[in-house]
């Protein structure tokens, strides 16, 4: 080959979004969340935690918390 000829190949890579699994189980949550206005303006900080459990083995469970501002 010579320079400028065109080649063909393959490259094994990973795409860790190409592959899909799913697992379907029982699952439990629940959650709260409180907001709070900033004065006399329209902005309001939130915040949010919610429990998730799912029945797997071992039980699967975490918290996820949101928070942020909005007007």
């Amino acid at each position: 080959m010579g320079f400028g000829t065109p080649a063909a190949g393959s490259f094994p890579g990973f795409g860790p979004f190409a592959t899909s699994f799913s697992t379907t189980k029982l699952g439990v949550n629940g959650g709260g969340g409180v907001s709070m206005r900033f004065g006399n303006s329209r902005a309001k900080f939130f915040a949010e935690a919610r429990y998730n459990q799912m029945y797997t083995r071992p039980v699967t469970s975490f918290i996820p918390v949101t928070f942020g501002i909005k007007w």
